[in-house]
Order: structure tokens, then sequence, then C-alpha cells
């Protein structure tokens, strides 16, 4: 049956010129292998999470109500405020392709040691994603170091399985609205109370939640930050992202969990080593975000939204790039109410607004109003994209990086891709785009060439298409300029097929669908590769300040022509 959602995305697909729209079915889902677990329980298989038998790609969010975070979630949970901005907030998430929402289970409120209104409550939110169709990653233990008397000691054992007893049994053991239970929200910040005790008492707890329920998967949440240097400059020493900390528990967990509010310019390495530790086991980006608090006095560094959406932008593309089986941001919405003796920078956390905020980027906003990176995160959870990079890169403010992940032979004499950079007037270009220029040479013309990170698992049948769109072509230097031709394609191993040529007379804006399943390339099934963009300047010169401009680059999913039937209604 198509839903109004979908409906309303076939519209938009037609005016767009696009004529077409995904129809998301088991027969383009990926060819893995038919989970023997209980139907619409989700599963994994390898690297990926399965549901009835196809990849099940979580693209989600860590939830509380914008005026009722934390402890307030469930100790307001019955007023009738709460319970607005629970709906309201929901449908906004669902309209951003959200099918995925991470919540807090206090050890406090649910330990099982008070008799309280809250398993009901956890049951009356769950009931409200199940109607949404989506699915919660219930996180078991948070706020407990604080609220236990004994946390992580032997003698704590007993109260600790009671409170997962509470959770589990309330939510039950085949319920197809529970993707997994997170154990303990990052687990590795209360190391310091005991490493040996603290990681002790967890796999105890895994034991426990695991022979309670044998259906479910379990992961844990690793904040993973400790010092060290900088992947790109091993002089600075800094807060690092150390891949050891989750790889510890890869054999006790289903799948690995990371939270990350680094520098995106690592994230790539960082998934690439924490991959190599834990084999053939999914990751799943947990927590992610940037604030937007501009203050220098406040925020050290601040943030600004263009900033935050462009975090957004290069942490999404390079965990669908590598594989990663999904990924939540921290968070809906600018919070009114944080935690006693919080910086005030986590109230800016949300991609949507909060009138009750006043310190943000946003002095003055309005409920729900969206943030830059909310747009950015509604086109990458489109259900019918695998890879998509926006191309709003925030580059360091020293240099002139090209997105993250993607790379140029700009140091042998080629082209290079370069982000965003207002401080350069002759070679800055508009935000939201990046530029491709062919403009140096070494006495020998050099193709100017870049190239995406490796897409990982690829599957061509689900995922059909490399699509994007070009935006201008310019000579930036009259005197010196000369024309160069665009060539779009990809690379597998060695090979490298080019797709598509683009030349500097094209009407541009120019969007490009280029089908993977079709000459040249005729690929089926499973594929690793990168897209590669090549600069080739005139015959005999070296296309000095030729430059194209990207707006976006994606791989998109198979589509086919629906028929549209209306059906009158019976009275």
């Amino acid at each position: 049956m198509l839903s109004a959602q979908n409906l309303s995305r076939v519209c938009i697909a037609l005016a767009a010129g696009l004529g077409a729209v995904l129809i998301v079915s088991a027969s383009l889902a990926s060819g893995l292998a038919q989970s023997t677990a209980l139907p619409n329980l989700i599963t994994r298989e390898g690297r990926f999470l399965v549901r009835n038998g196809a990849r099940f790609e979580v693209r989600g969010m860590n939830y509380y109500p914008k005026d009722f975070a934390w402890d307030k979630f469930w100790t307001n949970y019955s007023n009738p405020a709460t319970s607005a901005q629970i709906n309201q907030e929901l449908d906004k998430a669902k309209l951003l392709g959200i099918n995925t929402v991470r919540i807090f289970t206090p050890y406090r409120s649910f330990s099982g040691t008070v008799q309280s209104d809250y398993p009901s409550y956890l049951v009356d939110f769950i009931h409200r994603l199940q109607t949404r169709d989506m699915v919660a990653i219930v996180t078991l233990f948070d706020l407990y170091a604080s609220d236990s008397t004994a946390p992580y000691s032997t003698t704590d054992y007993l109260s600790s399985t009671r409170h997962i007893s509470t959770v589990v049994n309330t939510l039950g053991k085949t319920n197809p609205a529970i993707l997994a239970w997170d154990l303990k929200n990052e687990l590795d910040r209360d190391y310091g109370l005991g490493q040996t005790q603290v990681k002790a008492w967890a796999n105890e707890m895994i034991n426990q939640t695991r022979q309670l329920d044998p259906n479910h998967l379990i992961t844990i949440g690793f904040y993973g930050a400790v010092t060290g240097t900088l992947c790109y400059d091993s002089g600075v020493t800094t807060q690092v992202y150390s891949p050891t900390i989750a790889a510890e528990f890869a054999p006790s967990v289903d799948f690995i969990s990371i939270h990350y509010f680094l520098s995106e310019r690592c994230f790539e390495s960082n998934l690439q080593t924490l991959q190599s530790l834990i084999g053939n086991k999914p990751l799943v980006l947990e927590e992610f975000g940037l604030h937007t608090l501009s203050n220098p006095v406040l925020a050290n560094p601040p943030h600004t939204e263009t900033e935050q959406s462009a975090y957004y932008n290069a942490l999404l593309s390079l965990s669908e790039a590598h594989g990663v089986a999904g990924y939540l941001f921290w968070t809906l919405n600018d919070f009114s109410y944080t935690l006693p003796g919080s910086p005030e920078l986590e109230r800016c956390l949300g991609i949507l607004r909060n009138s009750q905020v006043s310190v943000c980027q946003v002095t003055n906003p309005a409920d729900y109003s969206v943030k830059l990176a909310a747009g950015t995160t509604r086109r990458h959870y489109e259900a019918h994209v695998a890879y998509l990079d926006l191309f709003d890169g925030w580059p360091d403010p020293n240099t002139d990086v090209p997105p993250a992940g993607w790379a140029d032979n700009w140091a042998d004499g080629g082209a290079l891709l370069r982000g965003y950079k207002p401080t350069h007037l002759l070679w800055g270009h508009n935000p939201g785009k990046v530029a491709f220029s062919k403009f140096v040479t070494n006495s020998t013309s050099i193709t100017g060439l870049t190239i995406s990170p490796i897409l990982m698992d690829i599957d061509v049948g689900r995922y059909s298409f490399l699509t994007g769109q070009v935006s201008s072509y310019n000579i930036r230097d009259a005197t010196f300029g000369s024309n160069a031709t665009l060539y779009i394609g990809v690379k597998e191993g060695a090979q490298v097929t080019r797709l598509l040529t683009i030349t500097p007379g094209v009407s541009l804006p120019y969007t490009f669908h280029l089908n993977l399943s079709q000459p040249p390339t005729r690929w089926s099934g499973i594929h690793n590769f990168q897209i590669v963009l090549q600069l080739v300047p005139e015959t005999g010169k070296d296309g000095y300040s030729a430059a194209y401009e990207f707006d976006w680059i994606a791989i998109q999913g198979h589509v086919v022509y629906l028929p549209l039937i209306l059906k009158r209604a019976t009275s």
C-alpha cells in the first residue's frame, strides 16, 4: 500500500524530473540470507542488521522532549504537555526519515526498588514508536554511578539484575519494536571508579540480559575519547578517539556502538581501525552531534548552524561509505532544561530550535524551526539513498582540505577538490558546494583526479544509480585560463570506468543519473568502489583555473514507475 508520505515522494520526484520513486521490497533488498529469528525482530548477519531477511539500516536519533529532558522525561510523562510534545516531535522525526529512537531508563526510576508508574510509561512510549513504524534502542543503565549506593561492586549485582528484569520484562522478550538493549550509556566514562570491576560488572550484566532475553540484540555505547595526538597533526595533543575501548567488548555484544563528538577529519581513520579490530561485526554510530552555541565566552570553541550541518554531512557520508549499520544523532531538539552543572552548550545540540532557548546562534527562535542540519539529516535519511555527500564542507581554517573522505592529486600537479572557504576570494565559492579546479602546471599537463572514499558493500540491485548535480563551470582567471572536460566514473580495484562526459558548453545546472547495472559497468550484486572525477585540460594546455562546482553526489535506490490508483470511498 502506498502511504501518504511515499505518495508525496512520488510527486516530488516527478516534479524534479526524476519520473520515478523507490519501491522498497524484499525483492530489491540485499541478497542476505533469510533470518531464522522470530518474525519482525532485528538480528545481525555479518556486518549488517537484518529484519525479515532484508537489510535494516538504522537511521535514528537520541531522544528527549525539548522541555522535559533527562530525569524530567519520566517524572513528567503523565503531564498532558509532555504527551503533546512527544507526539508532535515523533511526527516531526518521522518526516525526517527516522526509523530508530534511542531512549534511556534511569537506574533510580526503573531499579525495581520502588513502585512507580514508570514501567507503564515505558510501554506507552514504545507503543507510540510502534504506531509510527519505528523501533527503539533501550539503554538499560543511565545515571547509574550517581544513583547506585555501591556502583559496579558485587554487592550491587542483585539490584542491577533487578533493574534489567524490570525493563526487559516490561517490554517483553519478543517485542518487535525493540531493536536492542544497550547495556550502559558510555561505560568507559566510569573506568575511573575501577576499570577491572566496571568491566566485570558489565560482562556479568550482559550475561544476565542474554539469559533473560535470548532474542534481542545487545550492545554498549562507548564514549571512546582519550588524550592523544591528532591523526593529521602529531604535534597537537588533544582529545582523540581510541577504537580499542569499544573493540574490547566485541566478543560479548552483538554490534558495536560508538559515540563521536570529535574532529570529522579523523573519523574515517577511526572507523577503519575499529572495523579492523572487531572483524565481521556491525558498527553503529550511536551518538554524534555538534552544538550551535556561537558565543565564544560560553563555548570553546563556538560553532554555527552552518558548521553543525557540515559536521552532520561529514559523519553521515563517511558512515554510509564505510558500511556502518546505522547512526543516531544527538539530538532532535534544543533543550530548555539540562542536568544541573551541565555546560550551556548542552542546550544547543538539537537540529530543531526551542523558543525557550536563547543562548544558541539564533537567539529568538520559534519552536521547532529547523536548523540547516535538519535538512542535511533528512536527505541522508531518505530510504532510497545509500551514500550522499552534500559537499557543505567545513574545512580547517588554515587549509583547503577536500571534503571528508575524499582525496585529490593536487600535490602531484593535478587538480584540487576544495571545500567551502569564504576567506579565499578568488577560489572561494558558495556554501554547500565544492569546486573541482585544475589550475597548476609542472611543465606537463596532468589530468586532475579526485576520488571518494571506498563505498563498502553497495548492493547494486538495491542502489543502482550514481547521481549528482554539477551547478556551474567557469574560468576563474581570464588571463591564463583554458577549458577542461570533466569525466565522472567509478573505480573498482584498479579499473576506472568513465560513465559521463561533461564539456564546458553543457547547460548548467546539470543533474545526472547513471545506471550502474547498465553498460559500460553492467554491475549486479555487491560491489566496493569509489566515485572518480577526472578533469582533463584542452589539448596542449594546463587547464589553469578551470573549475566545476558540485552541489551533491549520491548512490540512489532502484526506481520503477508507479501506477496511481484512486478508489472511490464507500459510504
